[in-house]
């Protein structure tokens, strides 16, 4: 029996033109589903570029530690060539997709015509040597000088005056890394967390009143805002150290003595006895911070590792071993965290090269700052 005039007329209509749109909606909403996927595909394409890359810096650790002659031969990444290669693909799929799909009017995210470029790489193309072999490294922002890996007694003698008996003096080795030229600054630490929490207020001045957890939350931050690896994972009031990144952090006691010393086996790196020359401290400061960079750079071009502000290290506090170390991360655990290098509050015997203080890694001073160094 057929449905009459009337009804036919519906169906074609009303019910086929809804029909047409819902067909439409769904291949809408399963084209929508691809995209989704594509942009999973890439996310975990932009994982693999991360492993990729980490895979190659402990490839340069190694043949840091290898110590052969390589001849210096500048080698272009694979990464991109290899990236490029799999989304071209993915959306050439995508694409044909559409193409054969039913008419219908949408909106959707379009795809990303290129995954970011990995962090930039290059080689530092070196002399021939087996002192300096042939080594990949990243591109470092400017502000950090390139500190050399060596060997130096860590600590002082007994003759030094102002010398404190966990001074032990005792051999360690250092592996080569990137420190600040200057303390971090109020402008640096405002443009990061967005809050300011210094005294004595200027862009220019080092940031102050930091805790050593605020030290690390600020290497974590703009290591994300600047597309690195953060170096430290926070849990509470736990954090872990993960060296295989490439984020900003903390030195190591060691690495901040080392720098600090460029070279010299003095109380302060301008000589056995301070001079104005030197550093701000209690003499000179006027009892307040000044611009860092002001006083002369010590032989490696860091300023003011002596005063101005004192300096929070990686390092647990604890008594120094009297064996031979390479690169010690202080004691495995402890109650206090290590700051060095004095402040403009300080006698001169506390800015010394070796001075240790020590604290609550919670508390907050307005002489307390810090210094950032990268792998």
């Amino acid at each position: 029996m057929g449905l009459g005039p009337h009804a036919n007329h519906w169906l074609e209509t009303v019910v086929k033109p809804y029909r047409v749109q819902w067909e439409a909606k769904k291949r809408e909403v399963e084209l929508l589903a691809q995209l989704e996927e594509v942009r999973k595909q890439l996310e975990k394409s932009r994982k693999n570029e991360a492993k990729l890359i980490k895979q190659l810096e402990e490839a340069k650790k190694r043949e840091d530690s290898s110590k052969n002659t390589v001849p210096p031969v500048k080698k272009k990444s694979v990464i991109p060539i290899i990236l490029g290669g799999f989304i071209g693909l993915v959306i050439g799929m995508v694409i044909m997709g559409i193409i054969k799909s039913q008419p219908a009017q949408f909106v959707s995210t379009p795809i990303p015509q290129s995954a970011p470029q990995p962090t930039q790489t290059y080689l530092q193309l070196a002399q021939p040597s087996s002192e300096q072999p042939l080594m990949m490294q990243q591109s470092i922002p400017d502000g950090f000088v390139r500190i050399n890996g060596g060997t130096f007694t860590m600590g002082s003698p007994s003759s030094e005056l102002g010398r404190r008996s966990d001074e032990v003096q005792h051999q360690v080795t250092v592996s080569s890394f990137y420190i600040g030229k200057y303390e971090v600054t109020q402008k640096e630490y405002q443009e990061v967390m967005g809050t300011n929490p210094s005294k004595f207020m200027g862009d220019n001045l080092p940031v102050e009143n930091v805790s050593w957890y605020d030290a690390v939350e600020y290497c974590n931050q703009r290591s994300k805002k600047e597309g690195l690896i953060p170096a430290y994972t926070v849990n509470g009031s736990n954090v872990e150290w993960n060296r295989n990144t490439n984020g900003y952090r903390l030195p190591t006691e060691a690495e901040w003595e080392y720098a600090c010393r460029a070279g010299t086996a003095t109380a302060y790196n301008t000589g056995e006895n301070i001079s104005d020359s030197t550093g701000w401290y209690k003499v000179n400061s006027g009892i307040k911070t000044h611009p860092v960079g002001q006083k002369l750079a010590n032989a490696w071009g860091l300023y003011d590792m002596h005063g101005n502000v004192w300096e929070w290290c990686w390092d647990w506090y604890g008594s120094y071993s009297s064996k031979v170390q390479n690169d010690p991360m202080g004691a495995v655990s402890g109650s206090f965290r290590v700051l060095r290098g004095g402040s403009w509050y300080n006698s001169a015997e506390n800015t010394r090269s070796t001075y240790r203080f020590n604290l609550d890694p919670y508390y907050r001073y307005d002489n307390f700052g810090f210094r950032l160094v990268r792998p």
